[in-house]
């Protein structure tokens, strides 16, 4: 099976296969690059994460999709009073730094288009998601002041 994991974030798509480098595509130049990808490499599944629906379209025309939400079967828990508004890279970052190694307690730091700060803890035998902040980059920062 070609299996591929693909992260559509606010700007653009990442998308990344077995014994593959990182594939980037912007929305703006998107389309067509993502046709080029498409037609050569012929993927048969996306695990997929978004923090936008913008890029779903583009993908879904093309291969079968697994959407990543946070009822995904994760290797931790979620300790938190709203799990479905946590964006799902904020998720996916916290697996991530998992799967790197047996770690008790962390703070995992994204610096993005927006700068987020998550917790994760070990509570008996369990990893626990216990929540982060998102801080707004520069462009939202400026919006807000503007409004």
């Amino acid at each position: 099976m070609n299996l591929f994991f693909a992260d559509i974030g606010n700007t653009a798509i990442k998308i990344y296969g077995q014994n593959e480098s990182l594939f980037f595509f912007s929305y703006q130049n998107g389309k067509d690059k993502l046709e080029q990808f498409f037609n050569s490499r012929k993927p048969d599944l996306f695990l997929v994460s978004s923090v936008s629906g913008n890029g779903f379209e583009m993908l879904s025309k093309n291969v079968k999709l697994i959407k990543i939400d946070y009822k995904f079967p994760f290797s931790f828990k979620l300790d938190i009073e709203n799990p479905e508004t946590v964006g799902i890279d904020r998720l996916v970052n916290i697996e991530g730094a998992l799967a790197k190694g047996n770690m008790a307690n962390f703070i995992v730091i994204d610096a993005g288009s927006a700068v987020t700060i998550d917790l994760l803890c070990r509570e008996g035998k369990d990893n626990v998601f216990k929540g982060g902040v998102i801080i707004p980059g520069e462009q939202l920062q400026y919006k807000g002041l503007m409004a």
